[in-house]
């Protein structure tokens, strides 16, 4: 998908969706002689665009929502339960509230969040997408 960069001239933004985006290299292809000879005359004197990269959210904003959860009325007017005889209770609030990944015991999550919040998980290498991302 493309988007227009308001003041920034010359620069071309792109989803980066897969590495398949990364692997049809449209900046090579936008600097090849032949695509730059079809060029229109009123542009013919200015550089191809560069290519830039808008990257997917990262896993944060999806797994960190202590602002979200505070503001709920689950904090608010609890309803009875065990998080007092947690070792990962949060006192200010009396119910569990940690970043310790010991409380996760899904292996495969607990990996995923040892990796951050700025993580992104990379998607499927997927051709189809990646074309209709350099041509949006």
């Amino acid at each position: 998908m493309l988007e227009k960069t308001t003041g920034q001239e010359g620069f071309l933004k792109i989803v980066f969706h897969n590495k398949g985006v990364e692997k049809i290299g449209l900046s090579g292809i936008l600097n090849q002689k032949l695509v730059l000879e079809t060029v229109p005359p009123f542009i013919q004197n200015k550089e191809p665009p560069c290519v830039v990269y808008k990257y997917t959210q990262p896993i944060g904003p999806q797994i960190f929502n202590f602002s979200q959860a505070s503001k709920s009325d689950v904090f608010r007017k609890p309803e009875p339960c065990e998080c007092h005889k947690s070792p990962f209770i949060y006192k200010p609030l009396g119910h569990v509230l940690t970043g310790d990944l010991r409380i996760v015991s899904n292996p495969k999550l607990r990996k995923l969040l040892k990796k951050g919040p700025k993580f992104r998980e990379p998607n499927n290498l997927n051709w189809v997408t990646a074309l209709k991302m350099c041509k949006e």
